[in-house]
Formats: structure tokens, sequence, C-alpha cells
């Protein structure tokens, strides 16, 4: 009856959020003072009653009415008011409050708080009955509001009685907004809590479109409602960031649709048999479910979260006690269960499960986006019809990882479709994948050693099994699972038994490769030693069965033993065979059996380099049967060197390698002939591969030849070097190493003596400059030796590059330099003085390292002298620098990388001449003057040892380098203008001739665990050649100080510079 009074009201309307103030700190401020919503005129309960006619009287509470207290928005009631003050601490009704009516308009607003900020809650009831207990009598209370917020509080509604008994009451309804007035009902929830300690019903309606909201704001908020499974008509049910809301002993499904919201930090609880329904079908006008960065729990064997289609992102789900996570349409259809970002779900009991409908509970769809999704049950095997019951798994874009999930084999034998497409993976535990129909890998990745598909009894196998540029990996794949007894992962199989397979693209499988082989479960019997993992294809059971495309297969060797070297792969083996692939290997497949349609890719070196096979890089590998009579795959390696590696050489080189293996089984001999020829056309090559095979007697089976065009080779002189440096102290190169070899040399350390070089010929300029003064021509000495001496300062700044050259990478540098200068001595024809300074050099962006750099900081001591002559002015330096630099260098080393430090000393000592031409008559304002020089600097570099691991660690030699510049160029100045400021330039042509005969800069390099074994690896420059043009300002002479800035611009062979500074002199 209660329900078809109340069925007027279940309808829905939008919602808008309720706003309280923050709470402050416990004191006796009223909650009145902080609550609070705009456009709202709230009215404080307490004041009320003490103001009105009601003489300061709280209860029964239905008294507060318009015409009593006044109209207002809302109310608010102080529960500590409440708690403290009220008669029993309670709040006491004897009639109904129903906002809708004109005079009980205050209540549509209503809010019940503290101001505590201890994080507990106040606690008090609400009841109901007469307090004249004259005569025996029932009270039964209906309250409405419109939006009911609560803080601090915990409020239980609940029967109540008078004290003789006479009088007793109920509240059956507690209504939260109506279905024609109001804003929509909302329930808010600030570290709150509400309980219904007997029979009292929820209803929350909103206007027509609308729907009434649970919203847990802030804090730990708890709802204690009873079954209301079937009073709410639609709901939305919202926890806010970093709030958390727990369902307790509460059942709450609307009757139509509802949807779920939880935020980033917050947690959804439903424990203690609650059932929280938010169901709704395809098409729904109400927003899907999500859980953004939040955490949802289901605890209990009856405690029930059902939701349709929801999105967990960056989310938690955990399943205790055998709760349920029940995924559907309200109309009992399928659904999905979505993840993106990184995501946990656990199930924590063997009782907990993840369901579809009640009618079907396998018919449900898991999807997995972006990021990684793992799955686990910390509370053991889940029971029969328990665990992630899914029929179909999507994974785009993401990792689903079932590692740490043991499951029944209900559980994996109910999956009937799996996708993993674009840059997808999916990585399980080793299972059995019995009833799979449907399997699609596109641009994704199996990380297993499962079996999909069955041909036992009535199973006919996967209907469709197709992989497009995919990766089968059984290297990475998981140790978890029943597997083929206890060898190493990359040595088992994955099985595949199918009607249909297809591969089309580039696809890979990577498999284990152990030279000395693995028995299984420890039991070493003949012919059950385990030397390789293994791709098996059983294809077949229908007239239209079909496997295709297995040429675009490319099997990727992976070492299973660390410590093998080149010499054990090609002894290795079952004689020096590995099989890495098998067809017809199920005897319940006995219907249009098929085999290989044709032979995998043959290997090369660049492309087991791009794979990251661990394998010596100087080793590949042909393949040795014919896979096609042959149903299997039968491979053995050669040793090709390192001669054409193209990661590692500067070119290719005409070679030949022959191996022999014998077949174990028939004797047969099958002679392998690897050929690599340079095209003369192109940089790149063509590498043949010729397989004969023959019997015992000579006898020839077949001859098998593959051509394979190689792309250019793209090593460097220091590649290659370093690879006879990783050789010729023992180690060994892996073919994915490989990739990183440009990262083992020490070539930012050979070129960054050019930058010390940069850093001298800077230095040198500043100090010519200033030693024959700004000015040009007849106006340079201008009130200096005529008048007396000088004391001078100049600062510089630049930053340059230069360009990668040839073999050599390129890199950019920065400048500084701080010289201070005074004249000791001079007289009217010259004069002789001083200098000393401070600068910084550094290197960063090598395009030969990763998250490398170099920088230097220098001290300078030195002299110059001026001498003039006739229409000459002539200059010179001499000086040396200490520099002392720290360095970084980042060394790639397979799939890891070492990070190296060093620090080391070094000097240069340096030298110039200059002569400037001062006879040249001024044209108008403008002076000219050419002048001519030469500049030499010598470099020395003491040795060091890098820190880190030493396997890449270098040592470095002591080394040096020097330059010789010759020079020649034109300084002017313009007439003076704005002031008193001169126009002043220059353009000059410099050429290096040291760098002209030496195009690189040598060093010597060992690693530092075998230092007795060294090559020699070289650096670029500048190059020989550069031309700069500098233009600036400069105060007009006529006082003690002289003032100058200007920009400089230089081109170099082989990168450029740009940089400026500023000078002041002052004449003593």
């Amino acid at each position: 009856m209660k329900r078809r009074i109340k069925a007027a009201l279940l309808c829905s309307s939008a919602v808008t959020g309720l706003f309280l103030a923050s709470t402050v700190p416990a004191t006796a401020q009223s909650y009145c003072s902080v609550a609070s919503e705009p456009g709202l005129s709230l009215g404080c309960a307490r004041t009320l009653v003490d103001g009105s006619l009601l003489n300061g009287v709280l209860n029964p509470a239905n008294t507060l009415i318009n015409p009593v207290i006044g109209s207002h928005d809302g109310l608010v009631f102080d529960s500590d008011w409440i708690a403290n003050s009220a008669r029993g601490g309670n709040l006491r009704f004897e009639g109904d409050v129903k906002f809708a009516r004109p005079f009980n308009s205050s209540w549509a607003n209503t809010y019940f708080g503290s101001v505590r900020n201890d994080g507990g809650q106040t606690a008090f009831d609400v009841t109901a009955f007469n307090f004249r207990d004259v005569t025996t009598g029932n009270t039964v209370v209906e309250l409405q509001f419109d939006r009911l917020t609560l803080e601090n509080s915990a409020l239980t509604l609940k029967d109540g009685a008078s004290s003789t008994g006479r009088q007793t009451g109920q509240i059956s309804y507690l209504l939260i907004g109506d279905g024609a007035v109001g804003r929509g009902g909302v329930l808010a929830l600030r570290n709150a809590s509400l309980s219904f300690e007997d029979s009292t019903d929820l209803f929350m309606a909103a206007p027509s479109g609308g729907t009434p909201v649970i919203r847990a704001e802030t804090g730990d908020n708890l709802l204690q409602l009873g079954n209301q499974s079937t009073n709410l008509f639609r709901l939305s049910v919202v926890v806010d960031d970093g709030a958390n809301l727990t369902f307790g002993g509460t059942a709450i499904t609307p009757q139509t649709e509802g949807y779920l919201t939880v935020g980033s930090g917050a947690n959804l609880i439903v424990e203690n048999n609650s059932v929280l329904g938010l169901l709704s079908n395809v098409g729904s006008s109400l927003p899907q479910s999500t859980v953004n960065g939040g955490t949802v729990t289901v605890d209990g064997l009856s405690s029930e979260l059902r939701l349709t289609a929801p999105v967990f992102n960056n989310s938690t789900v955990s399943l205790e006690d055998g709760g349920t996570l029940r995924i559907e349409q309200r109309n009992g259809v399928r659904s999905t269960l979505s993840f993106s970002g990184d995501n946990t779900l656990n199930f924590g009991s063997p009782e907990a499960a993840v369901l579809g409908a009640d009618a079907n509970p396998q018919a449900l769809i898991l999807e997995v986006g972006a990021g990684t999704t793992t799955i686990t049950n910390t509370g053991g095997v889940n029971n029969l019809g328990r665990g992630l019951q899914v029929d179909q798994v999507r994974i785009d874009g993401g990792t689903l990882d079932t590692t740490g999930y043991s499951v029944r084999d209900d559980v994996t034998d109910a999956w009937q479709y799996l996708s993993v497409e674009n840059g997808g993976t999916f990585y399980d535990r080793a299972a059995f994948y019995r009833n799979i129909d449907r399997l699609i890998v596109d641009g994704g990745t199996l990380l297993t050693n499962s079996s999909f598909g069955d041909f036992f009894g009535a199973a006919d196998g996967i209907e469709t099994a197709r992989f497009t540029n995919s990766t089968i990996d059984l290297v990475s794949s998981s140790s978890a699972g029943s597997a083929s007894g206890n060898v190493s992962v990359g040595l088992r199989s994955v099985v595949l038994n199918a009607e249909n397979l297809a591969f089309a693209g580039t696809n890979q499988v990577r498999v284990g490769i152990s030279p000395a082989g693995e028995c299984v479960a420890g039991i070493c019997t003949p012919g059950t030693t385990i030397y390789a993992g293994e791709l098996v294809a059983n294809v077949g059971g229908s007239s239209t069965s079909t496997l295709t495309g297995f040429d675009t297969v490319l099997f990727v060797p992976f070492a299973i033993d660390a410590n093998a070297v080149a010499a054990d792969y090609i002894a290795g083996g079952n004689n020096g065979i590995y099989t890495v692939a098998r067809a017809d290997y199920n005897p319940d497949l006995t219907v249009n059996v098929q085999g290989f349609d044709a032979g995998p890719q043959a290997p090369t070196v660049a492309s087991l380099a791009a794979a990251g096979s661990d394998i010596p890089a100087n080793l590949i590998y042909a393949i040795v049967n014919n896979p096609v009579t042959d149903d299997q795959v039968d491979i053995a390696f050669i040793d090709v060197g390192l001669i054409n590696n193209p990661l590692i050489t500067t070119g290719y080189t005409h070679s030949t390698t022959t191996t022999i293996v014998t077949e174990p089984t028939t004797g047969n001999i099958s002679t392998i002939t690897v050929t690599v020829v340079p095209d003369p056309t192109t940089t790149g090559a063509v590498q043949t591969t010729t397989v004969v095979v023959t019997e015992p007697g000579g006898a020839v089976i077949s001859t098998e030849t593959v051509n394979v065009p190689l792309d250019p080779a793209t090593g460097t002189t220091n590649t290659t070097n370093v690879a006879g440096l990783i050789t010729g102290s023992g180690g060994t190169i892996t073919h994915g190493g490989a990739t990183g070899i440009g990262t083992l040399h020490p070539e930012i350390y050979a070129s960054y003596m050019t930058v010390a070089l940069e850093h001298s010929d800077q230095r040198r300029n500043m100090v010519l400059l200033n030693a024959r003064g700004m000015g040009v021509a007849d106006g340079k000495a201008e009130g200096f030796t005529d008048d007396g001496r000088r004391f001078w300062i100049d600062t510089a700044i630049s930053a340059g590059n230069v360009d990668s050259d040839g073999n050599l990478a390129g890199f950019d540098y920065n400048l500084r330099e701080l010289i201070l200068g005074a004249d000791l001595w001079s007289s009217p024809e010259g004069r002789i003085g001083a200098y000393v300074g401070y600068g910084t050099y550094s290197m960063d962006e090598h395009t030969s390292a990763i998250a490398s750099d170099l920088s230097s900081t220098a001290f300078h001591l030195g002299a110059y002298g001026v001498y003039d002559v006739d229409d000459w002015s002539l200059t010179g330096m001499a000086g040396m620098s200490w520099a002392q630099t720290d360095g970084t260098r980042t060394a790639i080393t397979g799939s890891g990388a070492n990070t190296h430090n060093a620090n080391y000393s070094s000097r240069t000592i340096e030298a110039a001449v200059r002569a400037e031409y001062n006879g040249w008559q001024p044209l108008g304002a403008f002076s000219f003057a050419p002048e001519f020089g030469l500049g030499y600097a010598h470099y020395s570099q003491d040795g060091f040892t890098e820190t880190g691991a030493s396997s890449s660690a270098l040592n470095i030699y002591d080394t040096s380098a020097e330059s010789l510049v010759a020079s020649i160029g034109l300084n002017f100045s313009g007439p003076e203008f704005g002031g008193g400021l001169i126009p002043i330039g220059f353009a000059r042509y410099e050429h290096d001739f040291l760098a002209s005969s030496q195009r690189t800069h040598s060093i010597d390099a060992s690693f530092a665990s075998t230092p007795g074994v060294s090559q020699s690896f070289v650096g670029t420059h500048r190059g020989p050649d550069s031309l700069s043009v500098g233009l600036g300002l400069r105060a007009a002479p006529g006082s003690a100080w002289d003032v100058s800035a200007g920009l400089v611009y230089t081109v170099n062979t082989y990168g450029e510079e740009f940089g400026g500074g500023i000078r002041v002199s002052w004449n003593f």
C-alpha cells in the first residue's frame, strides 16, 4: 500500500550540486554560521526556535512551519545542539513535513551538521510520537525534503515512544525530492551516516527528465537503509574525489535505471549483504557508470554491485568474501566491463565473482584499453561458476595481465572470443582455452605458452585464428600455470588448434634457444630433451580448413643460457638443429589436416637486431629442412662474423660462410652456405642462403635458395672499433645490443676536444681585441697609450653546434667567458699587459648518445702586448688555461642502460699574433682597417676511468689536440649618433691548417673491466674554415671609460655559432 501511495512521486529531473562552506575547528561556533548555498536564504533552526512563538522549544520539529518561523529556502540544524540540548538528544516529529506544501516550504533544503573537525560524527536520532501521552496512540509521520545534507553527523531514523509507552510512532517514509516540483532529490553526505533502524522506506524523485542523487562529497560516509530495492525510480550514486561511501545492509535497485560515478582517490564499499543495482539499457540517456582513479569493494557472499557497461580507469576492484560484481543490462542482455589505464581486479576469496546476467552469467564482454589491467586472486582458486566469468575478451591498445590469476577450467572454457589489437598485449599464465571460436591478433602481442582451441571429443578447434602484424612471445611469458614440466618458459610451446589459421603482414614468434637443452620435469630420457620453444599449429577438421601466410612469420631466437657463446649454438641442439615449429601434432585431428603452406621468413642480421634477439650478433640461422613437406621448421646457426653487421660496419664486404649439420634421425646432411654480395648501385647488399640436403650416401634430396636484400649499412668507424674492443675483450655483442652500440664508444669525449679548442679560439680573440682597443685605424688608441694605462673586463657567451660529418655524430655546445686585464706598462709606441679569466664550456644533445653531456670550468692566465710602427699595429698574446670536466654518459646494453660519470683535468697552452693596418684613409665618417692573424692552441687531457658498471664503463687514455688558425679580416667603425654611440663591426675568415689535414680528433680507450685491450676512436670538429661577422656599439671616446657591446655570428664548415658580449675599460 505504501508503495502505491508514493508511486506518483517516482519520476526524474536534473540536479545541481549543493554547496556547504568548509568546516572549521570545533569551537562554540554554530553550524548555522558555516552552512550556505548560493542563491538560497537558509534559516537557522536554533535561532528560529529561540525567536519564534515556540519559545525556544525545538520539539516537535514539525511545528517549524512558515506561519511560525517565516518563509525560508531551507533550514539548518546544528547536530551538536540537537544531541546536547533537545529532549532525549533527538529530533521528534508529531506530524508530517512535506516541503511541497506552502507552509512547509522552508524544509525544502534541510541541513544537519556539525563544525567538529576531528573526523568524527555527532550522533542523534530522529523519531516520531506524540509527547502528550494521556491516552494511547500511534503517530505515523512522513518526512519530505527536496534536498537533505548531512555533515559530520550520524543520523538514525527510528521508531519512537513516550516515557510511559502509551504513545508510539514511526517515520514511515523519508522522501527526498518530488516528481513535480523542486530542483531534484539529492542526499548529500559529508563525513556522515544515515541509518534506518526500523521500517522506514526511502523514496527519491525528481521532476521529469532528472535523476535523484546520493552523493558522498567528503570524508567517510555510511548508508544503512535496509531493503529499499523497489522504492526508487531512477538513481545516481556519486562518490566525489577523495570521499568514501559504504552501503551496509542496504538494498537499492531503481525500478528503471541508474548509474555510478566514483572519483579519484574515492572508495565505494558494498558490504554486509548489501545490493546496489544501477542498471540501464543500451541507448539510455543516463551517463555511463565510471570509476576514475577510485576503488570499489564488494564484501560478503550476499553483497552485490550491479552495473551496466561500467568503465574503470586507473582504479581497483576488490571482491572479498564472496562479493559479486554483476555486469548486465536491465533487460538481462549481455553488457561490457571496460578498463583503461592501470587497473587491478582482485578476487579475495574462492566465492568472489564477476558475472553477467542471472540467466547467462558467462554472457559478458571484457574490454581492456590503454594501460595495464591486472587480474589476481589472492583468495585462492575460485569455486565452480565463480571468478571472472566472461565469454569475450577484447584488448585494444592495452595489456591484460592474468599471470596472477589461477582459475578452474570453467573460467577459461567460457572464453569464446579473444582479440588483441593496436599494440595490445595478452599476458597470461599457462592455460587451456578449449572453446575459443575466434582468435584475432592484429598489431598485438601474445605473451603466452597456452593452448587455444581443442579437437578432443566434440570440440572442433578455433573457427578462425588470424594473426596480422603480430607477435607470439614465449620468452617473456609467465612461468605460472600448467606447462611443459619445469623447463624455461622460452622452451615451452604455444598451441593453436584451429579450423582455419591465417598469418598476414609481418609476424614474429619469439622462442628460447638452449644449446645444451633442458629435460621435462628434470627427467632426461632419449628424445625428450627440449632445445627450443615451439609454435604448434594444428589446423584442419573441416573441408574448408586452410593454413596460410606462414611465409610472413619470422622466428626470433633468444638465449636461455646467458653464458652460451656462438660456438655453443652452432654445435648444440639436436646435432646442431633446433625445431621451432610443428604442424599436424594433435592425434585428435584426423580430417583435412593442413600443413605449413610455405617456409617462414629467412632472417637477416638487421631483422634479428630490430626484433631484439639476444643471441650473439655474429650468428644468424638458416632453415635446414622443407617445412611444407616435413610439417616442422628446423633451424641451424651460422657464424657470419660482424664484418657485415649493418649496425656496426660502414659498408658491406663480399663474404661466404658454410656450415654443415646432420639430422640425427635420418642421417641426412644439410650444407648451409650464406653469401653476402655488396650491391654496387647502392650501399646495400644481397644475402643469399643456400641449403643443400643430401642423403648419407651423397644423393641430393633438395636444394633451397633464398635471396634477401639487406638495408644500407649504418655503422661508423667508431661502432666498428667498439665492436672490435668488445670482442677483443672477450665480450659478446647481441643482436639487440647492437642497436645501442653507438652509445658504447667514447666519441663524445673525442668530439669534446673541439669544444675546448673553440673555447681557446674565443679567448684568444677576446684578449687580442682588448689589447689593441676597440677603435679602428686612427681612433683605436685615442685616450689610451698617450694618456696612460687601462684596466678592462670583457664577457662573452656563445652557443653553437657541430653537424654530423659522415660517420661522426653532431652536437650542441655552449661557451662562456669572463676575462679581466690590465696594462702593466705603456708608452706612445705600445704597451704590455696581463690577464686572468674564468670560463665554462659544455656539450649536450650528442646524437650518438642518449642522455649524455659534458661540462667544464676553466681558469686562465696570460700576457699580451701591443706595438705600433708606422701604419701597423702589432698585437700578441700568450697564456695557459686549466680546466676540470664532469661528464655523464648513458650506455645502452641490450634492454637496459648503464649510467657512467667522468671527471678529468685538462690544460690548454695558447698563443696568437695579429697585425692591423691603419693606413687606409677614412671614407667620410667610416674607418676601415684590415687585419691578419695567426693563433695556436695545444690541448692536453689526462686519462680517467668512468664510474658505473665495469662492463660498459670506459677507461680513457691521455690524449691531446691542436689547432693552428690563420685569419684575415676587416674592422670598421661608423659615424657617431644617438648622443655618443659609434657603430663598430668586423668580418673575419679563419682557416685551421690542422683541422684541414686531420679531419678528426683521436682518442684511445678500453673498457674498465679489461684495461689491457684498447682501441682508437675519433670525434668530429668544426671543420677547417669559418667566417665570422660581428656588429656592435661603442660609447664615443673622450672620457676615462670605454664601453662597447656586440653580437657575433659564425658559420663553420660543419656548423654555426652565435654569441655576444660586453666590454668595459677604464683609463688610469
